[in-house]
């Protein structure tokens, strides 16, 4: 920052209306004509004064607003660079890069004006912000990284906080600078006084009235100041005039204003969620914290809600993250429209919320009720419809429990709701810890079996009903849990597909069964075309980069495309069909065949079935376990058969365990069958003596039962 000079350019007498020059140069101007000499020599000194304090004004305020551009320019570069890498379009780039040419001007005026702190601090926002936009070149080379914008965003903030850094430091030269200009004015108008009361005693007064009118305004910039350096950003300069001072005063006000919004913004941003608006967990632990104050000085009650979404994970992995953040933001909206104004009501992170009831455990488990029938109702997105429910814990004060204590309590009820089945509410109890505990213990036990691999294949045989060949096996897998022996899927797959586990776990099922599959056609005679059926589950279908890593596990093996199977439910296949026939189209163009499972029990539209690229479709063994049983069931399996051969389409019957059946199915034209009449799921050792024996593929042979 300049210093003030003593003297100027301009004349006190040419000085606008009311400025401090004017009010000194008529102060003189009174005073007899003797004192003429020493008056011109104090005139020539407060023109000096004005012709500073007017270019300090300009200096500090102009610096100030060229910072705040800049700060300005920053936060839509930040906006406009992530736009740009999440959507790669063209004109965003134009847009980010006549935003970059702005900061780059910015700054190179910010470099050469302001002191050398000031200068340093505006370089160091200059690197940090080319380092943001080469971290941008990076995330636009990476595009399949999650956290690629966080560099960018870093050194964006870090450019944002070297200015503010500035406007302190420009800040604290102002309040400096007013100092030792109210001390030297001070001394000067001292001298003043000394000289003009020899004069006439108007002028003695004229005098203290402008020195009045000085050093009050300083007094209050340096106040002002001070407060400022104290990170008091409420206090603010009475200003009155149009004077020099006044105009200073004016400015730090200014500043003052912009520097408090900013403080404010920052505050709001800590506090609350910036997704839904809604508070965030620090506001809510600060909320429960004041609630329970008010419990031990009232008596009040206190129950907290505890709330985690059912599914949400789904929504992002069918429709995209984007949905998944328009479905917080209506969660939100329909929370707040639920519940009372003085409830509380805060997203804790993720898909968690939490709400705050300054009532009975009763008043709270109605909430619970209605929140669950709520969530009931299905969610209108921008790119469709989800199904979403809420899984809510519940903990009531007793007047023992802190904070933490209660969270953890609503928190253990919850996974207790979510662990009894989606959409229910559970009430905090000390023995609800011993199975969420075991939930979360089954959990971790299952990541470490898919970490070690803890699992085997059992293979059931798919068998020719015409010549008694079997033409392929479905790969079934088995978890050979370290203590409870081997578990069917029934005891864990349904924990693994909501915990997102089911998909290395079939990844590896695919590769080990190509793999074996591949051994038998290499080793045994007659098993040259052996196929393999292997089970994709609706989490496979979302996933991305699904053709690609069963394309490469099927190469890996040595495998012909066309002898692996992929198994798709009919639920699957209905419940995303423009998502799922993307993904077929993929999987065709390995190319493997496609095969639809349980078929009859998803209410799929003949027009879906004739539009995906099926191969197979195998009937469930439901409606063949009812043949003798059931007197509709026979012509229902015929209708079946029939619909798959009009479409040209091989069928399989699922579940076949008697002979009756075996016939049945035989005399309508069923190509293949698979059940216990054959053969239960068999280890790969047992099941590649049944293939020896059997002769896969060998002509002529009668199918008969194999215990």
């Amino acid at each position: 920052m300049r210093l003030i000079p003593f003297f100027g350019r301009r004349s006190a007498a040419s000085a606008p209306r009311g400025s401090l020059a004017r009010k000194l140069f008529l102060v003189l101007t009174a005073m007899l004509f003797a004192m003429a000499v020493v008056a011109g020599v104090r005139v020539l000194s407060f023109r000096a004064t004005a012709q500073a304090l007017e270019e300090f004004r300009a200096h500090t305020v102009g610096q100030t607003e060229r910072i705040t551009h800049v700060r300005h320019l920053l936060k839509r570069a930040d906006d406009v660079g992530e736009s740009y890498v999440e959507t790669e379009n063209p004109e965003t780039g134009k847009t980010f890069a006549a935003i970059d040419a702005e900061i780059v001007q910015g700054f190179r005026v910010l470099d050469g004006s302001g002191s050398l702190p000031e200068r340093a601090l505006a370089t160091s926002a200059r690197l940090r912000w080319e380092l943001a936009r080469v971290t941008l070149e990076q995330a636009l080379l990476f595009p399949s990284s999650d956290d690629r914008l966080d560099p960018f965003r870093t050194h964006v903030d870090a450019a944002d906080s070297f200015l503010v850094d500035e406007i302190v430091l420009n800040v604290a030269e102002v309040g400096d600078e007013i100092s030792a200009l109210r001390i030297r004015e001070r001394t000067e108008l001292y001298a003043s006084i000394t000289i003009l009361l020899l004069g006439l005693m108007f002028g003695a007064f004229l005098s203290r009235r402008t020195y009045r009118s000085i050093t009050v305004p300083l007094k209050a910039l340096e106040d002002a100041t001070t407060r400022l350096g104290r990170e008091d950003l409420s206090h603010r300069i009475d200003v009155h005039g149009n004077d020099e001072l006044a105009r200073v005063g004016s400015a730090f006000n200014t500043m003052a204003d912009k520097l408090q919004v900013g403080r404010e913004e920052l505050q709001h941003l800590a506090l609350h969620d910036p997704l839904t608006g809604m508070p965030n967990r620090a506001l809510f632990l600060e909320q429960l914290q004041h609630a329970i104050a008010r419990a031990r000085r009232k008596g009040t009650p206190i129950s907290v809600l505890y709330l985690d979404l059912d599914g949400f994970k789904s929504v992002n992995d069918a429709l995209g993250h984007a949905a998944g953040d328009e479905l917080l933001v209506g969660v939100g909206e329909r929370l707040r429209r639920s519940l009372r104004e003085v409830d509380t009501v805060a997203r804790l992170g993720g898909d968690e919320f939490g709400i705050l009831l300054e009532e009975e455990l009763q008043g709270a488990t109605q909430t619970a009720q209605r929140l669950v029938r709520q969530f009931e109702r299905p969610w209108s997105l921008s790119s469709g419809y989800a199904s979403v429910g809420v899984s809510i814990g519940i903990a009531s004060r007793d007047g023992v429990e802190e904070v933490d204590e209660l969270l953890r309590q609503a928190d253990t009820a919850m996974y207790a709701a979510k662990a009894s089945g989606q959409g229910r509410w559970r009430v905090f109890s000390p023995d609800l810890g011993t199975t969420v505990l075991t939930s979360k213990s089954f959990r971790a036990e299952l990541q470490h079996a898919v970490e070690e691999e803890e699992f085997v294949v059992h293979y059931q045989p798919v068998m020719n009903i015409g010549d008694g060949s079997i033409t392929g096996v479905e790969a079934l897998v088995r978890w050979n849990h370290p203590q409870r022996g081997l578990l069917p899927p029934s005891e864990f797959l349904g924990e693994a597909e909501e915990s997102g586990h089911v998909v290395p776990i079939d990844r590896w099922v695919l590769r080990e069964a190509c793999r074996q599959v591949r051994a038998w056609q290499t080793s045994i005679r007659g098993a040259e075309h052996l196929s393999v059926y292997v089970n994709l589950s609706a989490r496979d279908l979302r996933h991305e980069g699904l053709a690609d890593e069963i394309g490469e596990a099927v190469r890996g093996s040595g495998l012909a495309p066309a002898d692996v199977i992929l198994e798709i439910t009919e639920t699957t296949l209905v419940q995303d069909a423009d998502a799922v026939a993307t993904e077929l189209s993929k999987l065709k163009e390995l190319p493997v065949q496609l095969a639809l499972d349980d078929f009859g029990t998803g209410f799929s539209s003949l027009s879906h079935l004739y539009e995906f690229p099926i191969d197979i479709i195998k009937i469930d063994h439901s409606f063949v376990g009812a043949l003798g049983i059931d007197t509709r069931s026979p012509d229902l399996v015929k209708a079946l058969v029939e619909l798959g051969h009009t479409l040209g389409l091989t069928v399989v019957a699922e579940g076949v365990e008697q002979a009756a059946q075996l016939e049945y199915l035989r005399s309508i034209g069923c190509e293949r069958a698979q059940g216990y009449y054959f053969a239960k799921p068999l280890n790969a050792e047992d099941l590649e003596r049944f293939l020896r024996g059997a002769a896969p593929h060998a002509p002529g042979r009668h199918l008969t039962r194999v215990a």
